[in-house]
Parts: structure tokens; C-alpha cells; sequence
């Protein structure tokens, strides 16, 4: 998710969600490839401080955040361990 945006279709995106009860990180997509529609699907781009919330009673715990700020949008990926 790109938080820290200055597109005003992201904003519009983020507000939207927040009307409808939804976080902002939270998009609605489907996968076009040649002539095959996939089916829609919801994906959360959660941000980093949010993923301990997000998976608080699952069995799996935050191991590591490994952020690449060297992009023009900084991306990150987490690493889980399941405990169970």
C-alpha cells in the first residue's frame, strides 16, 4: 500500500475504503493475462506496523521487516514463523 502518496486516485481509493468501514490498504483486483480474466479477489497491503495486529491470535509471529528504500516507492516484505 502506498500510504505516503501524493496521487489523488490513491486518496480517493483510501477514502473510500475509510466510508465504508474498510482500512485503506485493503484493494479489490483481478489478473488479465491475453484473453483469460481471472476472478476478483481482495488483497491487504498492510504496513509494517500493522501486520503484529493483523496476525495477534493466528499462531504466527513477526520474525523480520525487511524494507528496500532505495526505490522510488519503498516496498518492504515480512518474514512469519509459525509457532504451531
Amino acid at each position: 500500500m502506498c500510504k505516503n502518496t501524493s496521487n489523488p486516485r490513491h486518496f480517493a481509493y483510501h477514502h473510500k475504503n475509510q466510508e465504508q468501514g474498510n482500512p485503506i490498504g485493503l484493494i479489490r483486483l483481478r489478473v488479465n493475462f491475453n484473453d483469460v480474466k481471472g476472478d476478483w479477489f481482495d488483497l491487504y497491503m498492510l504496513q509494517p506496523e500493522e501486520v503484529d495486529g493483523f496476525i495477534e491470535g493466528t499462531g504466527w509471529s513477526l520474525e523480520r521487516v525487511k524494507v528496500a528504500e532505495d526505490l522510488a516507492n519503498p516496498m518492504f516484505g515480512v518474514i512469519l514463523r509459525n509457532s504451531g
